[in-house]
């Protein structure tokens, strides 16, 4: 069975794509480390996390994904049409 490999850059080449990427991926950590920082003081302050660990994981690990991937869908929106608000 030969199944073709299709290679195309879709976002073609160039200085200005590779830096609008990685851009794109400061932001991306950036937020990760925000949320990652203001969730850990959030739970600390409201939650015993001594006592309750799984508990505390598990909300944390909630909060991530489910705020982590509106704020992630949001900047990748913006990465995807830079004409909208672009961060760069």
């Amino acid at each position: 069975m030969n199944i073709p490999l299709i290679l195309s850059e879709q976002e073609g080449g160039g200085v200005k794509v590779g830096t609008i990427s990685i851009a794109n991926a400061i932001v991306h950590g950036g937020a990760v480390i925000l949320l990652a920082s203001f969730f850990d003081r959030f739970n600390a302050a409201h939650l015993n996390v001594a006592q309750w660990p799984r508990f505390s994981f598990w909300l944390f690990a909630f909060e991530m994904i489910v705020v982590g991937s509106f704020v992630g869908a949001t900047l990748f929106g913006i990465y995807l049409n830079p004409k909208r608000g672009s961060f760069v």
